[in-house]
């Protein structure tokens, strides 16, 4: 017993000392004077101290949180002033929240003395991001490099929701600590993300005028700056961040309101709300257009002839939610509507065709992964159709996708399909069906080295999908300009789409070419490589070790035909060898044939992953997979005279 008291003491002594360092107005001379940061010499800016609180009060009977911030920050670089801009979004609906900064100052050392330079009122701004919601935005004054900055801010949350807190952020973090006061009425479930080491205490229950409070208290030093890595789904899902989720809220003398806990609560809750299972009854705007439509129509179109008609007709907002705002009656009127608008309406209208279709809740990828079912956890709603036992997913939101092909946003692990208010089952989203893209390339080489040819790519299922949602007709010179600059110095004729309005069919485009600044011209001896333009020059993964998945979002296939005719004269004296690598747990394969026929060089390489995810247990693998990969399509053919 006595020994737990002490480690208790221990850690709250510890406590005392590491959080009663930090007051904003107290900037010292060595802060100001330091030029690059202690641990992370690279750092463009860091945050030398970030302190949180946020709690409850009781305003007309209702409860509200507030959570303050202070922040004190240094500016090593040039490139660190944009931390010197600071915004902070607010909900600004009926019952909106409110942001207010204070204490907003920036530090230099002039003549070896601290100056200090107050925010002005021209260095205030609130602007309006979309509807309901606004910004609310201060640039500090007077900034440069060396400069170190402080300001204070505080949220007042209308509702009882508790904010996400971040422990480390994109530059180094030396201090940061938050606290949370929460009344016992409530009951939050907490989680820590990501891979910073995160000390918590809990301090005795602080007792006011009106309920009793539990207290925690969080906090680290010396965070490093999270690291962006290529092929990242969400960099929010790995980044340490402290989120609240509401479980229970239970006041004396009444029954507990549960808000989460379990999918089957969370999903029956949602399905109860007007804006969601309401939505899902009426046919009366719909009726007499779907049965013109169907009139004729055989059983095995009907599902097609349906999405179709609700892709054709509704327009997208672009408005993430698994709740209607004006109603699905309404948006069909208007032919525009959020993503619960316009995929509800197309439920209610298979429904009405006979069809077993049911809502499929999810979290987009920007929303983050579905760990916990909590209020928070779906922003986004599409369709599953049954039909025997196959489920087919429908997302009416893109007017180019087809049935059992989801958008990206909404390629995320798992929904759940909602039945009945009070049954929920688990759906698996990611892709059954490899993607691919085939390129085909016959050539010809001139004895200057010139070389000129057509291209015709194809692109299947999600690759298909990603080039009809970036091209339209109208952006047709614009699309050639940017390819022309990512393949560098080649010029490009005669470019064509092929299938880009007819869904059923793989969508592709051809084009002739030339370039000039392919070959490589020593003495009489031509250097190329046979993939012409399409090498790839740098791998994509080159840290030493990953913390995270790689998310490829879909399993994918890229397939290349080259038909290369030589200059008259010329013969090929090296070419590379043949090769496949595979990579293990069956990731993924590289296949590269190539052929010296006559005068022609046949170049056939296929590339393939297997998987949408790969754990980053296997970076290692895949790292060296890739190194070998480019290198071999980096390696020259040589061609000398007859």
């Amino acid at each position: 017993m006595k020994k737990g008291i002490l480690i208790f003491l221990f850690f709250l002594i510890c406590f005392q000392m590491s959080s009663q360092v930090f007051k904003l107005g107290g900037v010292t001379v060595k802060e100001l004077e330091e030029t690059k940061h202690p641990f992370y010499k690279d750092a463009d800016a860091a945050y030398l101290y970030k302190k949180g609180e946020t709690y409850f009060e009781i305003i007309g009977g209702s409860f509200r949180t507030v959570t303050e911030v202070a922040v004190r920050l240094k500016i090593y670089t040039k490139a660190g002033y944009g931390y010197a801009n600071v915004n902070i979004p607010y909900y600004a609906g009926r019952t909106s929240q409110k942001v207010k900064f204070s204490d907003v100052c920036t530090y230099n050392l002039v003549n070896g003395s601290v100056e200090k330079t107050k925010l002005g009122s021209d260095g205030k701004f609130e602007d309006e991001i979309v509807d309901n919601f606004k910004i609310k935005s201060i640039v500090m004054p007077n900034v440069k490099e060396g400069s170190v900055i402080e300001y204070r801010y505080k949220i007042i949350n209308p509702f009882m929701t508790i904010s996400d807190w971040n422990f480390q952020e994109k530059i180094p973090v030396n201090n940061v600590e938050y606290q949370v006061s929460i009344p016992d009425y409530f009951v939050y479930h907490k989680q820590i993300k990501g891979f910073v080491q995160v000390t918590k205490l809990s301090k005795p229950k602080k007792k006011n005028n009106s309920f009793s409070e539990n207290i925690t208290v969080y906090y680290a030093h010396n965070v490093m700056p999270f690291k962006e890595e290529t092929y990242v789904d969400n960099i929010n899902n790995y980044m340490s961040i402290l989120e609240h989720d509401m479980v229970k809220a239970q006041f004396p003398g009444e029954m507990p309101h549960y808000f989460a806990g379990n999918w089957q609560v969370l999903c029956r809750n949602i399905y109860e709300d007007e804006s969601f299972g309401g939505e899902l009854n009426g046919t009366s705007y719909f009726k007499e257009d779907v049965d013109m439509l169907l009139k004729d129509v055989p059983q095995d179109k009907k599902l097609d002839t349906l999405f179709s008609f609700v892709k054709d007709r509704m327009t997208w907002n672009e408005v993430e939610t698994e709740f209607c705002n004006k109603g699905v009656k309404k948006a069909y009127l208007e032919k525009t509507g959020n993503s619960a608008e316009i995929n509800l309406m197309l439920t209610a209208i298979l429904r009405y065709a006979g069809f077993d279709a049911n809502p499929v809740l999810l979290s987009t990828r920007g929303n983050g992964q579905l760990i916990y079912p909590s209020p928070s956890a779906f922003n986004y709603v599409v369709v599953g159709v049954t039909i025997n036992t196959e489920i087919i997913l429908l997302d009416a939101t893109s007017k180019n996708t087809v049935r059992g092909l989801l958008p990206l946003r909404a390629l995320n692990w798992i929904g759940r399909m909602v039945k009945e208010k009070d049954m929920s089952i688990e759906v698996d989203l990611m892709p059954k069906e490899k993607s691919a893209e085939m390129i085909s390339v016959a050539a010809e080489i001139d004895v200057e080295g010139r070389i000129t040819g057509k291209v015709r790519n194809q692109y299947i299922n999600h690759l298909a999908h990603l080039f009809r949602e970036s091209y339209s007709e109208s952006y047709k010179e614009k699309y050639v300009e940017e390819l022309e600059k990512s393949y560098q110095g080649i010029e490009i004729n005669d470019y064509q789409t092929l299938n880009l309005k007819d869904l059923s069919k793989p969508v592709g485009d051809d084009y002739s070419f030339a370039h000039n600044n392919i070959m490589d011209v020593i003495e009489d001896k031509l250097y190329f490589s046979p993939m012409l333009y399409f090498v790839e020059k740098e791998n994509p993964f080159t840290a030493e070790k990953r913390q995270y998945p790689v998310d490829f979002m879909f399993p994918h296939q890229k397939k290349y035909l080259f038909a290369i005719k030589l200059p008259q004269g010329y013969v090929a004296e090296t070419i590379p060898a043949s090769v496949v690598y595979n990579m293990g747990e069956n990731i993924g394969s590289f296949k590269y044939q190539i052929l010296a026929d006559d005068n022609m060089i046949r170049c056939n390489i296929t590339f393939d992953i297997n998987y949408a995810n790969v754990n980053q247990d296997y970076y290692p693998i895949l790292k060296d997979f890739y190194f070998k990969m480019i290198e071999k399509q980096n390696e020259k053919i040589v061609l000398k005279k007859a």
